[in-house]
């Protein structure tokens, strides 16, 4: 019984240090992890595969990747699409890396079926509007499947490219 009951506190402590967001330089004031899944839509295995990976590439280019997936937008703002609601979401957690700001944030809202991508400082450069068309290429068919994992991460994929 002293067994299980000090196996079940070990992977306590441990969930516990895997749900502090990552302090690393430059990321230090974000509100959120890289990888949010409010919508349920990933295991928790798949939601910690795909943030160590979001974060290596954030720290390997200096230019945050992130990901959240919602049930429905229109609970996170007051105008009536979702790209608003991705830009509101990444000024009020102060995401990104530094003092611009760069990144990139994939937003997908179930409730629409709808998603938007969005890019600040260093991620303007790297994901222009023809680079952004070209990001939703990798993961859309998936989305489309419902196959969530494989599509974000394709999306991680192609961003690491595309920095």
């Amino acid at each position: 019984m002293k067994k299980r009951i000090s196996s079940l506190l070990a992977t306590m402590v441990l969930a516990l240090f895997l749900c502090i967001p990552a302090l690393a330089t430059g990321f230090d004031e974000a509100g959120l992890y890289f990888v949010t899944d409010e919508a349920g839509l990933l295991s928790d295995q798949e939601c910690l595969e795909l943030e160590r990976r979001a974060e290596e590439i954030s720290l390997k280019y200096k230019c945050g990747v992130y990901i959240i997936l919602l049930d429905d937008f229109t609970a996170y703002t007051y105008d009536e699409t979702i790209y608003e609601a991705a830009k509101m979401l990444y000024q009020e957690y102060r995401l990104g890396y530094g003092e611009e700001k760069s990144g990139e944030l994939l937003l997908l809202s179930m409730a629409e079926r709808d998603y938007t991508l969005i890019a600040y400082g260093y991620g303007n450069t790297a994901f222009t509007d023809y680079g952004k068309d070209k990001l939703s290429e990798v993961f859309l068919d998936d989305f489309g499947d419902d196959n969530w994992y494989s599509g974000l991460s394709d999306y991680l994929d192609k961003s690491e490219s595309m920095l």
